[in-house]
């Protein structure tokens, strides 16, 4: 069931990309950010992999934004699932000042394969532009929040935990950009069972709607739940970016 409503979500987030130039025509506060890889293959080996991401924001003011992102993946390897993650999360930024601002984070996810049935967690957090050029971007947050987790193997655990996160963002030129994201989670109530993401991006702009992008995604757990799970997971994907 959680499986089926986080897929819609993502469906209809590449819905609403698919109206956005009808609905928004006229309101630039709106933008949104859709993006779409599929691999089919068969002979000796039948293999079958989706991925679908969707951002999108609203600004109510020059000082307040709002963001809803959804995520999902899947892969099939011989009529065999081998891969399957979905995730959603709402945000809220309130830009203090030119340098600070102050959000608050709210979402869920699933990974079985990663042996998390399910995860909530929300949270405040502020964040700082440490560099702002017209070329690069330097900025980082941290945050506390509170999370739930199910795992597969039954067991389950709520704790708080901290947020640390940085994004490095360098424009080439106008048509390439190349970003790097590295976020930390701290369980603040078994300090070992820390987590790691860290993406790495490469986008090339094809028109004014239309951009590839290349990403590979590293995500470590110190000690994950089961325990005979293997720590880091890895995903190379490449995409097709609609941007409105």
């Amino acid at each position: 069931m959680h499986i089926q409503r986080c897929f819609w979500s993502v469906l209809l987030g590449l819905a609403v990309a698919g109206l956005a130039p009808a609905l928004w025509a006229e309101e630039k506060k709106w933008s949104d950010t859709a993006e779409l890889s599929f691999v089919q293959t068969s002979g000796n080996t039948d293999v079958t992999s989706f991925a679908a991401k969707n951002l999108l924001e609203y600004r109510y003011s020059d000082q307040w934004a709002f963001s809803w992102k959804a995520a999902g993946l899947y892969a099939k390897t011989d009529d065999e699932k081998s891969a399957e993650r979905y995730e959603t999360d709402l945000r809220t930024d309130y830009t203090a000042s030119k340098r600070v601002y102050y959000f608050g984070l709210a979402g869920w996810k699933q990974d079985k394969f990663a042996g998390l049935d399910q995860r909530y967690f929300a949270g405040p957090g502020v964040g700082y532009l440490i560099i702002t050029r017209d070329r690069y971007v330097l900025s980082a947050e941290l945050g506390a929040q509170y999370a739930n987790e199910d795992y597969t193997d039954g067991t389950r655990s709520e704790f708080m935990e901290g947020r640390a996160y940085g994004k490095y963002e360098y424009r080439f030129s106008d048509m390439v950009m190349f970003t790097h994201e590295l976020e930390y989670l701290h369980n603040f109530k078994a300090s070992e069972q820390y987590s790691i993401v860290s993406i790495t991006a490469m986008q090339t702009k094809l028109t004014d709607l239309f951009a590839l992008r290349v990403a590979y995604e590293i995500r470590y757990h110190n000690r994950p739940t089961p325990e005979e799970l293997k720590n880091t997971d890895t995903v190379l994907t490449v995409a097709l970016v609609v941007t409105f």
